[in-house]
This record gives structure tokens, C-alpha cells and sequence, in this order.
């Protein structure tokens, strides 16, 4: 079932090829993930064509709930994507975009601001870049919603800097090599007399929601006479790193991959080229 009011709501009118539709889409799917946008195309017939879903590489569930073939009213304030309109950048987002390759249907909608990106001949490119302008650089600028935390801050820090080393893709998805994550973590328990040691790594994809999900359990054993005294679980997941012992919660670092910037307490950060340091702990930061 398709969301009736979905934000945003993106028309597309009889495309040029199915590429160009699943271009659109594809971008959709991967800058705003799989919901909360509605898109219609209209032209590629009654359903979503089959060629639309394997050049959009776009799961058949994600078109199904958010993909329209039928044209509905479009709901105030609506734009039109045209290369020689506004700068998109100038005006706050609409509620519907208008994607028109014939002209028809946008020329009977007088009251719609026509808008542009960077005025490129390709009026599907054209399309992305006033989408990314609205919506996907929206969306990667969202504040987190959840707060870094670090039971020791000198710890946290050194755990943040190793975070971003320990970077990694699987097939497109982002994860944390659980090496450098384990032998981080077991040299800052180490100064609580604590060894952990890898037991297991778990990693699950969503291939629907476009997320993965990376867990390491550690046994922790006492560095004096090797008895197991507990466990560590390392869980890492949409950009969050998560480390509980028997004491809870010990570290919350928030990893911006795409900045290649981690924070492990709040206003407390460092980026993989510089580094941003509060409350006197430069000197560590920089010798961590």
C-alpha cells in the first residue's frame, strides 16, 4: 500500500526511457531510504515495468509501497524541475516536485515555481540535484537523535580515533573491522586489570531497509588469575557504536562516515584530518 501523504511526493511524467525513471527512483531509495516518499510515474504503463525494478536495483517491496503509476493531485506547495528556473537552494522545500519531460502537465499548473539545480541540460539530472538540495542534504545534515556517551572520557576519545580506522565496507554496506574494535576495547580494559577476548561476530543485513547490523560478544576474564568475570557486547549499527559490560552502557560513539568524524561525548569529536578537542585533552588526543 502506498503512503497517501507522503513528504516528499515526486511526479515523474512520461520519462524518455525507463532509465531515466529508475535513476530517479534509485536515488530516492538510497538518499532517503525506504520510506516516507511517494513517487509516481506515469507513462510506463498500469504497474512498475520489470525493467524499472532491476536498473533501479530497488527492492520490489520498497516500489510496491512507494511506488505510484497513476497520477494524483499534487499537494501544495508544488515545483517544477526546470533548468532554467530559481536556484532550488533559495526556496524552502515543496510538498510535491514535478518531473515533466513533455511539458503538458506542468504548463496547466500556473501557480508552481519552476526551480533548478545547477541548470543542466539533462532535465533527469536535474531532477537529482534539486532532490539531493531538498531532501537527501536534509537528511544527512539531521541532528542525531541519540546522544555520544563515554564512561571515561580519555577512553572514549581513543576508542572514537579508532573507530574511524577501523572503517569498512561489505558489498556497499558500511561496517567496523571487529579486529580493531576488540583489541581497542582490550587495551583500554586492560588498565581495569581485564582481559576480553573475541567470542563470536554476528553481521546482518537488510537488504529491504538498506542497514546492517554488526554484534561482537567478548568474555572478560580477570588479568590476575584468567577467570572469566563477565562479557562485553559490542554492537554497531546505523552509524552507532555501542559497548555494554556489567556495568551497562560504557560507550556510545557516533560514527559519520561520510564525514569521517566519530563523537564519543557530546560537543567531543575527532575527524579523520583533524582533530577537535575540549575540557584540556588535546595532549591525549593527539598522543592516543
Amino acid at each position: 500500500m502506498v503512503e497517501q501523504h507522503a513528504n516528499p511526493h515526486i511526479v515523474v511524467i512520461t520519462p524518455p526511457s525507463v532509465f531515466d525513471a529508475a535513476v530517479i527512483l534509485r536515488t530516492l531509495y538510497v538518499g532517503l531510504g525506504y520510506k516516507g516518499w511517494r513517487l509516481a510515474i506515469i507513462g510506463l504503463g498500469r504497474k512498475p515495468p520489470l525493467r524499472l525494478i532491476t536498473e533501479s536495483r530497488t527492492p520490489l517491496e520498497v516500489i510496491k509501497n512507494n511506488v505510484l503509476t497513476e497520477l494524483r493531485e499534487p499537494e501544495n506547495p508544488v515545483y517544477i524541475v526546470d533548468p532554467r528556473g530559481k536556484p532550488a537552494k533559495l526556496l524552502k522545500p515543496p510538498s510535491s516536485l514535478i518531473i515533466d519531460y513533455s511539458g503538458t502537465f506542468s504548463s496547466r499548473l500556473s501557480s508552481a515555481l519552476r526551480v533548478r539545480s545547477l541548470g543542466l541540460n539533462s532535465l533527469t539530472y536535474e531532477a537529482i540535484g534539486v532532490i539531493y538540495e531538498y531532501w537527501i542534504r536534509a537528511s544527512m545534515n539531521k541532528a542525531p537523535t541519540i546522544q555520544p556517551y563515554s564512561r571515561d572520557l580519555r577512553s572514549g576519545v581513543y576508542l572514537a580515533k579508532k573507530c574511524l580506522e577501523a572503517v569498512t565496507t561489505l558489498d556497499n554496506y558500511t561496517l567496523l573491522e571487529p579486529s580493531v574494535l576488540i583489541y581497542t576495547l582490550r587495551k583500554i580494559y586492560l588498565e581495569k586489570r581485564v582481559i576480553i577476548d573475541p567470542a563470536s561476530t554476528s553481521i546482518r543485513i537488510n537488504h529491504v531497509e538498506g542497514a546492517l547490523r554488526e554484534e561482537i560478544e567478548a568474555p572478560m576474564y580477570s588479568a590476575r588469575r584468567y577467570e572469566r568475570v563477565g562479557a562485553v557486547r559490542i554492537i554497531y549499527s546505523n552509524g552507532v557504536l555501542e559497548v555494554f559490560d556489567n556495568n551497562g552502557l560504557a560507550y556510545r560513539v557516533l560514527v559519520d562516515v561520510a564525514r569521517m568524524r566519530a563523537c564519543s561525548a557530546p560537543g567531543l569529536c575527532v575527524s579523520k584530518n583533524e582533530t577537535e578537542a575540549i575540557h584540556g585533552l588535546e595532549d591525549f588526543i593527539n598522543k592516543a
